[in-house]
């Protein structure tokens, strides 16, 4: 998740004094320029700063900062990380919505309100302009896809319990539920995360493995 650097400014702003401002915020800025771990680093000391006197402030700086450079640690282009580093792509969305109902003076209930947004989106949808960066999106394209891979070798493989039988719900030797696993790979049914995803191994098969591994550890080299 990229949260908005620009509600982030102005949450910390809310808590400094006028003077402090435009000095703080010119260091956030070019914190923000620089790789994840440097950034990350440039803030946290910015925190320490004004911990003392200004503790909401510190506090508001260290809320979710890591999630302050995702697109960075992604490495996007600097033109698409621009765009997705701040919310407007999706307030523009609320706003064409916010304008095309603004004359409905009498909501019956959520359901009525429900109609008119799913009406109003698509009449929205007709402004809508390329983003900054759009031929770059391959980029955010392929960062995820090498996120979906390590998270699928991660929960790919387990071991069954000895207590639980292969067929038993969730992975004994992990602890994550078969229903979260299928969330965390995005499939649309379980079976496709059981089947293709998960491979369970016969205990036989296993404690084979674990003598054969005893037996080769000494000999492996130093």
């Amino acid at each position: 998740m990229q949260r908005c650097r620009q509600h982030k400014l102005e949450k910390v702003m809310g808590y400094l004094p006028e003077h402090l401002k435009d000095q703080t915020k010119a260091a956030m800025r070019a914190a923000f320029r620089l790789p994840a771990k440097e950034g990350m680093a440039r803030l946290e000391k910015q925190a320490e700063w004004q911990e003392r006197e200004y503790p909401s402030a510190a506090a508001s700086l260290r809320e979710g900062l890591a999630e302050m450079f995702t697109t960075s640690r992604l490495g996007l282009s600097p033109s698409l990380s621009r765009c997705l580093v701040s919310t407007n792509v999706i307030e523009s969305a609320h706003s064409g919505v916010c304008l095309r109902t603004r004359r409905v003076c009498r909501w019956r209930d959520g359901k009525m309100v429900l109609r008119w947004a799913a009406a109003a989106l698509p009449v929205t949808e007709d402004n809508f302009r390329r983003i900054m960066g759009y031929r770059d999106s391959w980029m955010l394209k392929a960062a995820l896809g090498r996120k979906q891979v390590s998270l699928q070798q991660e929960v790919a493989y387990y071991e069954p319990s000895r207590r639980s039988p292969p067929t038993a719900p969730g992975t004994p030797s992990l602890g994550v539920p078969d229903k979260t696993m299928q969330a965390i790979l995005r499939h649309s049914n379980l079976s496709t995360t059981m089947n293709s995803y998960v491979k369970s191994v016969p205990e036989d098969a296993i404690a084979a493995m674990r003598s054969l591994e005893a037996i080769c550890t000494p000999c492996a080299p130093q």
